[in-house]
């Protein structure tokens, strides 16, 4: 059994939701022959009475504004309807200097109706944890879809996604040595050569996260038993830290303090 198969075993149908909230993004890139290329992830949620699809700016925004687009089962192509909201850069900085990462779209009558029927599911408020400080024992996972797990087949014209879900433990050190701050950031352990698979114990190598970016990361909390755990999104994965070997996301309070500020 390999770890995404126990976590969706032993944490149920709560991770299946994770799952069903999180969105895989596409794009189509100059010299690919037009084939999909992945560009990341978001996550859907209703807030009051407006439904909201979050991620990173260097997804939804700059110049992706537009591009991207969703794949089903089925084959069919989305393309999500909506405003994006974004935060803005000066000309001479890059993004992947930005620390504060954050876009977020709000999705047309018609998107969402859409997304339901294929079988996505948006958050609510009370799937949130806000202003959550992350302690050595807390039981945290990602939950997306990494760019190097989507095979494309040419000759069946199918996009194979696989989702990664992996369990983790915070990052206790000072978050400042990262170019981090505790008020805006989590930051979650993540090594992806010393994964241990939780049936046969032995090392296995994780994907590398490139294309998660825009996923939740869930605290795991309460319960005895797999049948009271709850899952609750404090952040959204923003970078990957590889010599540190650690994941950041933004805290998931600080989109709602965007989305305050938007139309």
């Amino acid at each position: 059994m390999s770890e995404e198969e126990y976590c969706l075993t032993f944490f149920g149908k709560q991770v299946e939701y994770c799952l069903n909230s999180t969105c895989h993004f596409y794009v189509i890139k100059p010299g690919t022959s037009g084939l999909p290329i992945a560009n990341g992830c978001g996550i859907l949620l209703k807030l009051f009475d407006n439904y909201y699809c979050l991620s990173n700016a260097h997804v939804l925004g700059d110049e992706k504004i537009g591009q991207n687009f969703l794949i089903t089962g089925d084959r069919k192509k989305i393309t999500l309807g909506g405003h994006v909201f974004f935060n803005r850069i000066n000309s001479e900085t890059s993004r992947r200097y930005d620390r504060i990462d954050i876009a977020a779209m709000k999705l047309t009558q018609e998107t969402v109706e859409t997304l339901k029927i294929v079988g996505y599911n948006f958050l609510n408020i009370s799937d949130l944890r806000l202003n959550h400080s992350l302690v050595a024992n807390d039981v945290v996972f990602i939950a997306g879809y990494p760019g190097n797990w989507s095979k494309i087949s040419k000759s069946q014209r199918l996009i194979i996604d696989k989702p990664f879900i992996g369990r983790s433990i915070p990052y206790t050190g000072d978050l400042s040595k990262l170019g981090l701050d505790l008020s805006y950031h989590h930051a979650i352990i993540y090594s992806r050569n010393i994964l241990v698979d939780s049936k046969t114990k032995e090392n296995k190598t994780g994907p590398k996260p490139h294309g998660i970016s825009g996923s939740g990361i869930w605290l795991v909390s309460g319960g005895e038993s797999t049948s009271t755990y709850k899952h609750e999104l404090i952040g959204i994965f923003s970078e990957y830290i590889e010599n540190r070997a650690v994941v950041a996301g933004i805290r998931i309070e600080l989109f709602l303090d965007f989305l305050s500020q938007t139309p």
